[in-house]
């Protein structure tokens, strides 16, 4: 199992709950139109007869503005149900001129994007110094003629730092239960089930703080400290400040629930540590996405 990754310093965030900040602009020949469910946005691009070789549409949004600096990394996680002759590309837009985050060739321009029809978790670095301003997706037809595209979008994160966690001891084990409750009936053995939905996932991370090439063992428990006391941040569309965490098999958005540091006596440079996460979702679960196999 590769190290478990975690974000940290969320600047801005767009959860996709709705698409009414975005400003969505036509294909030379064709529509583009942007809808969400309150969770996920879909870009319908639809390219007309009259498509030429990479035309392309787009839809921008404005943000605050945030330093490239201290912000300089940026996330995107889409998926496509057609993935021939596509690109897709997001931008940060600067004072004075587009920084690209990262394109995503489809149709075998690169095969290690592919496939784009599942979904798929692409980093970026914002580079240079000046501040962001706002953001711009465009999505171009890599092909002459006619195609209709549907693009979804789950979130766009700029942000400080991905942490690659020093040492994980114990097996990652998400923890997902439903809430059963039992309904006694007078005189019947046995009582009647109610089922009142499922909780969300937790997750327990163990391991060990030693010096890495990010930090040192005493700065990583202080980070820790600075990652619980962002999750009390709210964000602009009133939802908590989650971290996107990635590992071989769990993948999601975690707010942190708990930070239990430890010190070990007769050790220097080193701390035990436990931590608790909690999966956060806008809407109610779905097999789609959790990629669960009904």
């Amino acid at each position: 199992m590769v190290l478990p990754t975690l974000t940290r310093g969320i600047a801005f965030r767009d959860d996709m709950m709705t698409s009414s900040q975005w400003t969505p602009t036509n294909p030379p020949s064709g529509t583009l139109s942007l809808a969400s469910d309150g969770d996920v946005l879909t870009a319908t691009a639809a390219f007309g007869a009259g498509t030429s070789l990479n035309d392309t549409c787009s839809f921008t949004v404005s943000i605050p503005s945030f330093s490239m600096v201290t912000y300089p990394n940026a996330a995107i996680r889409l998926q496509t149900d057609v993935n021939t002759n596509l690109d897709v590309q997001a931008q940060f837009l600067p004072n004075g001129g587009f920084i690209p985050l990262n394109a995503y060739p489809v149709s075998g321009i690169n095969s290690a994007y592919q496939p784009l029809t599942s979904w798929d978790y692409q980093t970026g670095t914002n580079g240079g110094a000046n501040n962001t301003t706002g953001i711009t997706v465009t999505i171009k037809r890599r092909a002459s003629g006619a195609q209709t595209y549907n693009v979804q979008f789950d979130f766009i994160i700029l942000f400080k730092q991905t942490l690659i966690l020093p040492s994980v001891f114990e097996p990652i084990r998400p923890v997902k239960s439903r809430r059963l409750v039992s309904l006694p009936v007078l005189g019947r053995e046995g009582g009647v089930i109610q089922d009142l939905g499922s909780n969300e996932t937790d997750l327990a991370i163990s391991g060990g703080l030693f010096p890495t090439s990010q930090y040192t063992a005493d700065q990583w428990w202080h980070v820790f400290d600075g990652l619980i006391l962002e999750g009390g941040n709210i964000q602009a569309d009133g939802n908590p400040t989650w971290q996107w965490l990635a590992s071989d098999l769990v993948n999601g958005k975690f707010v942190l629930a708990s930070w239990s540091p430890g010190q070990v006596m007769g050790r220097i440079a080193y701390h035990d540590y436990l931590l608790t996460l909690k999966r956060f979702d806008v809407i109610g679960e779905t097999a789609s996405m959790v990629g669960a196999i009904q």
